[in-house]
């Protein structure tokens, strides 16, 4: 079982800059959005690199970039983690946790 990251932590990806590293949660979005993401690999607890700010948002999620329109990007918070990303479950359902 995951336990949501503390609130006071998170910050909307859509502020993060370019080069940053976190750890996303989908919880914020409706159920039916944090599918679609979790269909293109962007899952809760996760971690990403922010590639572009802006519109689209451009982050890397398991070697995979994905574009994310700053109306969606502002909607998924993160929790900033730089160098020290703790070993993080990969995306891929079924995988053993990856060291950042």
């Amino acid at each position: 079982m995951t336990l949501p990251l503390p609130a006071s932590d998170r910050l909307p990806l859509s502020v993060l800059r370019p080069g940053d590293r976190a750890v996303v949660d989908l919880g914020a979005l409706p159920p039916e959005e944090a599918r679609l993401l979790e269909a293109m690999g962007l899952r809760s607890q996760c971690e990403v690199r922010v590639c572009r700010s802006g519109s689209p948002c451009i982050i890397e999620v398991a070697q995979t970039r994905l574009g994310l329109a700053a109306s969606v990007a502002c909607r998924i918070f993160a929790t900033p983690c730089g160098a020290a990303c703790p070993a993080v479950t990969d995306p891929r359902a079924g995988d053993p946790p990856v060291a950042s």
